[in-house]
């Protein structure tokens, strides 16, 4: 009887050997910047340095300058590369800080794209909470928040926030 515990407890110790269980990385500042263009864009990385490096979208002008709205004397304004009509990415502006990025076809850093399964997601960050049908990763002020399809198997929006709520409080949006 021992014999066949002691054999079924080294039998155990191979099959977790051979079966070892990833990892997930915590995450870091890596998770909240994105290249586009070999261009980073992180919460630090101003409007003007993007614009000097990407210029802007087609019709910027046109587009009254990408302002979404104003509120307390600040604008909030936004591009889209390369263009509204088919964007990459598109980046939201307070003034002169980033507040967030939208991903549209381009990976997050770990790999994750629009499309991606919600087991992908898991296995690149983790399982969390489902909140109001998106999955949101944070570190600090940022958050990495990826919405799901109607059927809630697929990501179908991923947005970098850098810090949207002190954006929405400076614009009164929020207090």
């Amino acid at each position: 009887m021992l014999r066949l515990i002691f054999i079924g407890f080294l039998m155990s110790i191979f099959l977790v050997a051979c079966n070892p269980v990833k990892s997930i990385p915590p995450l870091s500042d890596q998770d909240f910047e994105v290249i586009y263009k070999d261009v980073l864009i992180n919460a630090e990385l101003a409007p003007d340095n993007i614009i000097k490096k990407l210029g802007t979208e087609e019709g910027f002008e046109d587009n009254n300058y990408g302002l979404i709205n104003q509120g307390n004397g600040y604008n909030r304004w936004w591009l889209n590369y390369p263009n509204k009509e088919d964007a990459n990415i598109t980046i939201i502006f307070l003034e002169d800080e980033i507040v967030f990025t939208q991903l549209k076809k381009i990976a997050t850093h770990r790999g994750i794209k629009i499309g991606d399964s919600v087991d992908q997601l898991f296995q690149a960050y983790g399982n969390t909470e489902l909140v109001k049908g998106s999955y949101i990763y944070q570190l600090g002020t940022h958050k990495l928040q990826f919405f799901l399809s109607n059927d809630k198997k697929t990501v179908q929006r991923i947005n970098i926030d850098y810090n949207s709520n002190d954006a929405d409080r400076k614009q009164g949006i929020t207090e």
